[in-house]
């Protein structure tokens, strides 16, 4: 009998079993990934730590999660952008084993970058880097440049290796160089170019990625050096095929009025939104140029925002633009004189029939009112949805009558640091718009100035309002409310009057009331009834210290007539505003205790922030101390109370 079969080798047999067969449906469910669409949806609610899981679940898995991973990248520190740009120095260490490098394979994923550094974008010039599907490149205000590295002076050798570099990238043609620095035929001139402008490089990098990415769809600067006007330039030679272009300098700047007009002259029809900022205090150089003809050709614009004096004091670069923007539905302007104004006014009245949004900021001084009735008697075909006003003075009642024909489509309406609208203003405005999701009307004091921008008990009593639905912001001061137990203000001087000469009795059914007004706002997420900002820049709010040489300051936007914010004063009338997420009771004379934070921190469960229960120089109360121990993601800002300084 022969023996039976044994191995060749000595080695035990793994106990394995084999893998069972998948159920019909766990197939089904692994056949999910392979619908583009469906794997699409899933991925955006995954974090990119995320996605590296799902890469090492196997091999099939691995290709599929990859260009989602690879997507979006976003450097927001030295850390980050050590680490990405480690995949280019790869490149001699993966050679041996004939891979390339991670950035060489998986370049061609990237959608969107979003880097604080303009280095960042050297690796995406190598030649074996794919930008075919970059469509965003955003840059945030803190985007680092790169360090020029200047060669020694006096060097006159042919610059063979300063621009080494601007060779290897491709920067070195005339036709992706603007810049200069390729033409340098000797080091010192080499140096000399670099001195005069140290962002050229980084200028010539941007410029050679733009034109490497044909389906760049957004181009975002949140802090761009305007005083560099050959980079606008260029970036109009390239706005074919741009959607958005947002172009913010929020620091002092230079800029000639001649490079924003060219970029306004040069928009393509499939432009869509365009944002040119410079800051208030900053104003372009005049231009002696004339507007181009080919301006009046239609644009795709539907949002265009033009921040800052970019007219200089000269023609306003915008108001062509204007009649050209068929599609225009958002705007957002800043004026700077009362001619800017009016000439608006017209424009508006006759152009832009699908105006939704319009933003603008005055810094004009005082205007009459019949000025400001004409900036919202738009065209026929026009009802606005969001209407922004900040710094304008003197709007009244002719302003809020003008109003009328837009209060059924008013989603947001928002009138920052703008005196003039009474009482009854604010509360037709509230009682006259069903769709309204924010609502803001609120203006700082001042000892020579007393705002008329508040909400009297008596007028917010008097009916009730249509939004009360579909108000999610409010801001705005309510006044009027007896407050006996308010002596004297914060100068010193004593309370007097009707409101404070009241009983107890009638200080709460007066706040009550206000409360279950309150109380309506089922879908509200921002309270404000306490003052947004304080004046720190105005010299009359300052008042000097006898004999000792300093000043201190005392804020004159205290409220004393409002409400306590006390579970004895009606508070628990609010406990159906379960979405609240932030309250400002900033430079209110409130009542809150811990038993009154213990209660908003029960009854308000999405309750993120809360403003002024923090005073800096002041005792931390015990309700804060709660606060802190039980509740701590709470957000408690400091505010800055009355301070001594020396001036």
């Amino acid at each position: 009998m022969n023996p039976p079969c044994r191995p060749h080798h000595n080695h035990p047999q793994p106990l394995t079993r084999p893998s069972p067969p998948l159920s019909s449906h766990a197939q089904d469910a692994l056949r999910v990934l392979d619908i583009p669409e469906l794997l699409g949806s899933i991925c955006v609610f995954l974090t990119p730590h995320d996605l590296l899981q799902c890469l090492l679940v196997s091999r099939r898995w691995h290709p599929l999660f990859i260009p989602y991973l690879w997507s979006t990248i976003h450097i927001r520190n030295k850390a980050q952008f050590d680490r990405f740009t480690r995949a280019s120095e790869q490149q001699e260490t993966v050679a041996e084993n004939n891979r390339p490098p991670l950035l060489a394979r998986h370049g061609h994923h990237i959608r969107s970058i979003h880097t604080a550094f303009y280095s960042l974008l050297c690796p995406l010039l190598e030649g074996s880097v794919s930008c075919a599907s970059l469509t965003r490149l955003e840059f945030p205000a803190n985007t680092a440049f790169t360090s020029p590295i200047l060669p020694p002076e006096g060097d006159n050798t042919p610059t063979t290796s300063p621009t080494a570099a601007l060779t290897r990238l491709g920067l070195d043609n005339s036709r992706t160089n603007e810049t200069g620095l390729a033409h340098a035929q000797t080091v010192a001139e080499y140096r000399q170019l670099l001195t005069a402008n140290p962002h050229s490089f980084d200028e010539a990098v941007l410029y050679r990625l733009m034109r490497k990415s044909p389906r760049l769809e957004a181009l975002i600067f949140a802090s761009f050096p305007f005083y560099h006007d050959s980079m606008i330039i260029r970036i109009a030679d390239r706005l074919v095929g741009l959607k958005r272009l947002d172009l913010t300098n929020p620091h002092n700047c230079q800029v000639k009025a001649q490079s924003i007009q060219y970029l306004l002259q040069h928009c393509a029809q499939g432009l869509e939104e365009l944002k040119v900022s410079i800051s208030p205090s900053s104003k372009a150089e005049v231009s002696p140029r004339a507007w181009a003809k080919e301006l009046l050709r239609p644009l795709g614009l539907k949002k265009l925002e033009l921040l800052g004096d970019l007219s200089g004091g000269g023609d306003l670069l915008w108001l062509p633009v204007l009649p050209s923007c068929k599609r225009l539905q958002e705007l957002s302007l800043d004026l700077f004189d009362t001619t800017a104004q009016n000439q608006l006014a017209r424009c508006l009245q006759e152009n832009c029939p699908n105006l939704q949004s319009l933003t603008l900021r005055c810094f004009a001084g005082p205007q009459e009112e019949q000025d400001l009735v004409n900036l919202v008697q738009l065209n026929r075909a026009t009802t606005l949805r969001k209407l922004s006003m900040k710094f304008f003075h003197g709007l009244g009642s002719l302003f809020t009558a003008a109003l009328t024909r837009h209060l059924p489509t008013l989603e947001s309406l928002v009138f920052e640091e703008c005196d003039g609208i009474g009482s009854e203003d604010i509360q037709h405005l509230l009682g006259s718009c069903p769709r309204l999701t924010t609502f803001h009307a609120m203006t700082n004091n001042g000892p020579r100035f007393s705002s008329t921008v508040y909400l009297d008990v008596e007028d917010m009593l008097a009916g009730p309002w249509a939004c009360e639905e579909t108000l999610e912001t409010l801001k705005v001061i309510i006044t009027g409310i007896p407050r006996p137990d308010q002596q004297e203000d914060q100068f010193g001087a004593p309370l007097t009057g009707p409101l404070h000469d009241v009983s107890d009795r009638d200080n709460y059914e007066c706040q009550k009331e206000v409360y279950q007004r309150l109380s309506a706002l089922v879908n509200l997420r921002e309270l404000w009834l306490g003052h947004d900002a304080q004046d720190l820049d105005d010299e009359d709010n300052y008042y000097p210290v006898d004999g000792q040489g300093l000043w201190r300051f005392i804020d004159p936007d205290y409220q004393f007539e409002c409400l306590e914010f006390s579970l004895r004063s009606g508070l628990g009338h609010l406990a159906g505003l379960k979405k609240l997420r932030r309250l400002n009771l900033d430079r209110m004379m409130t009542r809150i205790g811990q038993s009154e934070v213990q209660w908003m921190a029960q009854q308000w469960p999405k309750l993120q922030t809360v403003v002024g229960l923090v005073v800096q120089g002041e005792k931390v109360s015990k309700a804060v101390q709660w606060l802190y121990s039980h509740r701590p993601d709470i957000d408690l800002p400091p505010i800055m109370g009355s301070f001594t300084a020396t001036l």
